[in-house]
């Protein structure tokens, strides 16, 4: 090859690099707690993954971007029938501390870390009372079969499950439940 042809091969190379450096960010997905808190009244399971993609989209987010949904159940529809089931980590939004190894590791009842990391890099306080996340989800991915879940998320009246940002044990994702006058935030995960 001439000298000619070799820097240019070695241009290319070079130019390519930085692209497969980027390709390891895909190696994981990134979940948080949205840094609002809503009322059951969420436009339905869409209306709570716009919730989502809108706080992973807003000025001043620290998470990669990508399509977000909302870890939430209707009675019908659940994380366990629509996300995508990633064989890969999930992190937390600071895009260190791993939450689980993958989906499997998701849904077997706890997580190596909380969820407790907002898309803007905050934590969500102790001794806030919004520091639960609406979910009518079991540790399984799946609807818990309770009509807990503010009639599909449409209505702030009834009851909706959550689950508690400060729990790594099944507890994170469902724990009790509560008026859906309340204002709880959304967990939110990468796909």
């Amino acid at each position: 090859m001439s000298f000619r042809a070799n820097t240019i091969a070695l241009s290319v190379a070079l130019a390519i690099l930085p692209i497969a450096a980027h390709a390891d960010a895909t190696d994981e997905r990134t979940v948080f707690v949205t840094s609002e808190a809503y009322n059951g009244r969420l436009g339905g399971m869409r209306g709570a993954d716009r919730k989502c993609q809108d706080a992973a989209d807003a000025a001043g987010s620290i998470v990669p971007p990508g399509t977000y949904r909302a870890w939430i159940s209707d009675g019908g529809e659940s994380p366990g029938t629509r996300f995508t089931r990633s064989a890969v980590p999930y992190v937390n939004a600071d895009g260190e501390t791993i939450v689980a190894r993958d989906y499997e590791d998701l849904v077997d009842g706890a997580l190596l870390s909380p969820i407790r990391l907002t898309e803007l890099g905050g934590e969500v306080a102790d001794n806030d009372p919004s520091r639960t996340a609406w979910t009518g989800v079991g540790t399984d991915g799946l609807a818990t079969g309770r009509d807990r879940h503010c009639s599909g998320w449409t209505k702030a009246g009834g009851l909706g499950e959550v689950g508690d940002t400060y729990r790594a044990n099944g507890q994170w994702t469902l724990t009790s439940a509560y008026s859906c006058d309340n204002l709880r935030r959304l967990y939110c995960f990468q796909q």
